[in-house]
């Protein structure tokens, strides 16, 4: 057996190795999951989840709500000074940055859709 043949034989033990212990700890992790999962099987629940899903979707609607307040009242400004030279990479990003500002926005001040 020459040296090439006997490396190529090398590479393939050593992953078969790899790939084999990436399989052992995916089935050790689905082992643990399923043995420390607590199960949910009472009816009292279901009338509980439903007032929890309200909720859920009051919470999304106010969040949705202060999000479009807050989108159409920010303010960008620049921390640097007039006179500070900025490169030609932060030129850029900042113009794409206002580019995207300017033509992402689907509210207008008023809170309507534009």
């Amino acid at each position: 057996m020459n040296t090439i043949s006997q490396g190529l034989w090398i590479t393939v033990i050593g992953m078969s190795l790899v790939f084999l212990g990436i399989i052992a700890l995916w089935g050790l992790m689905q082992v643990m999951v399923f043995m420390f999962t607590e199960r949910k099987s009472t009816k009292k629940e279901t009338a509980v989840d439903s007032d929890d899903f309200e909720q859920k979707k009051l919470a999304a609607a106010i969040a949705v709500a202060c999000m479009i307040g807050m989108y159409n009242t920010s303010i960008s400004y620049s921390p640097h000074k007039e006179k500070e030279n900025i490169s030609a990479w932060q030129a850029g990003h900042r113009s794409n940055q206002i580019y995207r500002n300017f033509t992402a926005r689907p509210f207008n001040k008023s809170g309507k859709q534009s």
